[in-house]
């Protein structure tokens, strides 16, 4: 694996039971590029991300994001990366407030990127329930995210 490269994917397979969701892909992603990923429903998309972010175990194959071993090193890789998951997975019984603080406790509980939201949704926070989260909204926040996320980790984006 090359470490010059912010995604570094060798034969990444992830299996449940009989059904392959997730079939020996090899990718590489340089620092400073954004990267999508396309394909059909059920193409192994979200499956690839959970694996990356570390939320599943491979069942076999490797890879490294920020350099560090998904599978060794899961904790360095949740420090270096932020995850925003689609939609769907939202709470709805939560504020989209909530969704997001849910999000950030879970894989990076940085006091000053909760601040920073908070400071962000204050005057919206009452009327953004869950999946009714107005869509203006939500990419307002996930910019802001994204903003954040490049001012603490610029070596993601050199």
């Amino acid at each position: 694996m090359t470490s010059g490269s912010a995604i570094d994917v060798r034969k990444l397979t992830l299996k449940y039971g009989s059904l392959t969701a997730v079939d020996c892909i090899d990718l590489q992603v340089p620092y400073g590029v954004i990267f999508g990923l396309l394909g059909a429903n059920g193409a192994g998309k979200s499956s690839t991300i959970k694996m990356l972010a570390t939320l599943l175990k491979p069942t076999s194959g490797s890879a490294r994001v920020a350099g560090f071993d998904i599978i060794s090193a899961p904790d360095e890789v949740r420090r270096h990366i932020g995850y925003v998951p689609q939609m769907l997975s939202a709470d709805g019984a939560l504020t989209g407030y909530e969704n997001l603080l849910r999000v950030v406790a879970i894989l990076n509980p940085l006091t000053y990127l909760v601040d920073a939201l908070r400071g962000l949704m204050v005057h919206d926070e009452q009327s953004m329930y869950g999946l009714g989260l107005d869509c203006g909204v939500l990419l307002l926040v996930l910019f802001a995210l994204l903003a954040i996320a490049v001012r603490l980790y610029p070596k993601l984006v050199q």
